[in-house]
């Protein structure tokens, strides 16, 4: 990753063309002071997203971690519940509106942290970290 114009969060990324598992991506601290102290996006509906890519990825993955206290520890950067959605890149054309009921928890961290289905359900009522990152399919 190579910045651009920091600023503006401009950045470029030069992936091996062999590589097929590898992304590029860019994390924003929401957190103010202490790790586990995010911000409440409970109360919003929509993030509208404007995005210029170029590239060869077929999706730009937005996620936004979530620390809750019943499982995410601050000595385990990872626990923080990963809520995200895949975005096919050639939709990131324009501005988009993405619905936050279009997000999900990933399987993956559910199965990780072996929780109870009680806790499948995306939360960001404490979100400390969100994120951007290109996805090529496997």
């Amino acid at each position: 990753m190579q910045w651009i114009d920091r600023a503006k969060l401009h950045y470029a990324c030069q992936l091996p063309s062999e590589t097929t598992k590898q992304g590029c991506g860019l994390a924003y601290m929401l957190a103010t002071g202490a790790s586990n102290r995010g911000i409440d996006l409970s109360r919003y509906r929509t993030l509208n997203l404007a995005v210029r890519y170029t590239g060869t990825a077929q999706y730009l993955r937005v996620a936004i971690r979530n620390f809750d206290p019943r499982f995410s520890r601050i000595e385990d950067v990872n626990s923080p519940k990963f809520n995200y959605v895949n975005l096919p890149t050639k939709d990131l054309s324009h501005s988009i509106p993405i619905s936050l009921r279009e997000f999900t928890v990933a399987e993956w961290w559910m199965a990780q942290y072996d929780l109870p289905r009680e806790y499948a359900h995306p939360d960001v009522s404490n979100a400390t970290v969100s994120s951007t990152s290109t996805c090529r399919a496997t």
